[in-house]
């Protein structure tokens, strides 16, 4: 089938559920990034057959709202019962153009018991263009979440916006998103792929945590910072390439570990950039199956605890940039068993290995 065929019928509604799992399957997102973002959005569609048309009286009993200076809407909070949800252009004369912090969680602060109970059956949230702006932790906790439809021009997702959205399993960045919160997918244990915003610069502390079914993400080339803990425990994840720009991992922050990817067991092999200099605190902390990862020409710091419990890492070469690596408590290599450094002779790594009574070869 033609490419032009297939965004006919998209456009047409004319496609299955099914047809549409399958030319996911088919289609190249390298090729057809755009296409791939279509036929993902095409799946919410069948939800908006399900809303049931109300009466203004209806929609304004079914919204706690406040009025803005420039006489638009900010939904505050969703009192309704329903479990497919499709967010109001108007109510009343007033047009909607915002969702406030928790409008929809169940960890809003003080929420009687059968609001929570009602938000934990939410199944599908369809949000319309007219939508300029999300909210703090809008959707945190909606354990029955399954499909939601993102404006087309919303430029943020914040803090916590889909936090423990446990039946989330595939989701789709809009294009105009250039930035996200701290913990906005932590702890989505269902999501198994996401697609980013290429307008993404960053990825924030947390932002992925605890998603243990995630099994690969494509970064794209505009990353320049990634976050604590930002894929901490991601357990399926088993590669992950870091674009180049980026030019290291945080360090402690907080008292807690730097982890951007600690304890993912599954993963095996780690591209970084040449031009990083610095690996931050506990970055690989727990990654038992890492076997395969450059050290950049460029590596200057290698912080405490970076790869505790690497033990199936066996080789692994030290630049001769690196002027700094953590001895006795908080070394960055304990636990891993097989590990042989290849160093440069009379190197700071040298010596190192040496003193530490680590495996070394001289090259």
């Amino acid at each position: 089938m033609k490419i032009e065929d297939i965004k006919k019928d998209l456009e047409q509604y004319k496609l299955s559920i099914k047809e549409v799992d399958e030319l996911l399957i088919e289609v190249s997102w390298i090729e057809h990034p755009d296409l791939i973002r279509e036929l993902l959005a095409y799946k919410t569609e069948p939800a908006k057959a399900a809303v049931a048309v109300k009466t203004e009286e209806e929609i304004k009993n079914e919204w706690k709202t406040e009025k803005k200076s420039n006489g638009t809407l900010k939904l505050v909070s969703y009192k309704g019962v329903d479990e497919i949800i499709e967010i109001p252009e108007m109510i009343g004369k007033a047009k909607v153009t915002e969702l406030g912090d928790f409008v929809f969680s169940m960890k809003r602060p003080r929420i009687k018991k059968e609001m929570k109970e009602a938000r934990a059956r939410i199944k599908s949230v369809i949000i319309g263009d007219f939508i300029k702006k999300i909210g703090v932790s809008a959707f945190e906790g909606c354990e029955s979440l399954e499909q939601i439809t993102l404006p087309k021009g919303i430029k943020v997702l914040p803090e916590k916006c889909f936090a423990g959205c446990l039946k989330l399993k595939e989701f789709v960045i809009p294009e105009t998103v250039k930035k996200m919160g701290d913990g906005v997918f932590r702890g989505c244990a269902g999501l198994e792929s996401i697609m980013l915003s290429s307008a993404l610069t960053g990825i924030p502390a947390y932002a992925f945590e605890g998603c243990i079914k995630l099994k690969a993400i494509n970064l794209g080339g505009n990353i320049k910072k990634i976050g604590c803990e930002a894929f901490s425990q991601c357990e399926s994840l088993s590669e992950i390439i870091i674009p180049e720009g980026v030019c290291g991992f945080p360090n402690r922050k907080n008292g807690s570990w730097a982890g951007t990817f600690s304890q993912c067991k599954k993963l095996k092999k780690v591209v970084l950039p040449e031009s990083m200099t610095w690996i931050g605190e506990g970055v690989f902390y727990g990654c038992e199956n890492l076997v395969d990862i450059n050290l950049p020409k460029a590596l200057v710091y290698i912080d405490p605890f970076a790869f505790n419990g690497c033990k199936k890492l066996t080789d692994l070469i030290i630049p001769e940039t690196v002027t700094m690596m953590a001895n006795g408590w908080g070394a960055p290599f304990v636990g891993c068993k097989n590990l042989t450094l290849h160093v440069k002779a009379d190197s700071y790594a040298a010596k190192y290995a040496e003193e530490c009574n680590i495996n070394y070869v001289e090259e």
